[in-house]
């Protein structure tokens, strides 16, 4: 709709997967700031992400993310402790933006769609699909409850 995005989601070949939101007091503007709240490190590469909308609600927002090995893996991280020290990750902890990132574990479903990398995805909300798009030519369509790929189509 009309509203700002509560939650950003990106992913980096340095191997993570960043959450963003909007900057304490700068919701008035026009083009909002956002600050680093969440940092989630992975031994691979992730090449896509996507996020639905219902999913930005939720508080760390689930994520789907395809990698350059072809898996899609759903990654649901858990809620950031702003009192813990500790980091899994090799940052410092703070963000350029100077807000404190938040470094901890998520827990990852992977499955394996694509026998090359993952160049692309979209989320349809509505039927709870995924469809990826792989550097094998396929396109694939997996659905998120029954955790299952059930349509490929090959680029011949």
């Amino acid at each position: 709709g009309g509203q700002h995005a509560q939650r950003l989601v990106s992913c980096s070949t340095d191997r993570t997967i960043r959450i963003w939101a909007p900057s304490e007091g700068r919701s008035v503007l026009l083009y909002p700031f956002f600050v680093e709240v969440q940092t989630i490190a992975s031994p691979t590469w992730f090449t896509s992400v996507v996020v639905g909308t219902a999913q930005l609600q939720t508080d760390p927002p689930v994520i789907f993310a395809g990698d350059a090995k072809g898996a899609l893996s759903i990654i649901k991280p858990h809620r950031a402790d702003p009192t813990s020290k500790e980091s899994s990750h090799h940052h410092t902890g703070q963000s350029r933006g100077g807000g404190l990132v938040k470094h901890n574990e998520a827990t990852v479903e992977r499955f394996k769609l694509h026998s090359l990398g993952i160049h692309s995805m979209i989320m349809i909300e509505q039927q709870n699909l995924v469809v990826t798009m792989g550097r094998d030519n396929c396109i694939r369509i997996f659905d998120v409850p029954g955790r299952s790929a059930f349509l490929t189509i090959q680029n011949t």
